[in-house]
């Protein structure tokens, strides 16, 4: 699920891919306490749990939205 902020929850069309580089602007509680991240360059927000660095790779400091 992902969606933009204040809206309804949304499927992703095309979804995010596993083994793909994505880049996320800043990061933002959910009533509820989940953590979401903002894809870079645009409206759309992903729950934090699902996602994961690449084993050895630093994911970097992301900053609060």
């Amino acid at each position: 699920m992902a969606g933009e902020a204040g809206g309804e929850p949304q499927v992703l069309v095309e979804g995010l891919i596993g083994g793909r580089t994505y880049m996320f602007e800043c990061w933002t509680v959910a009533p509820g306490g989940a953590v979401w991240l903002r894809l870079a360059g645009g409206r759309w927000y992903v729950p934090r749990a699902y996602l994961h660095p690449p084993a050895g790779i630093d994911q970097g400091r992301i900053p609060h939205c």
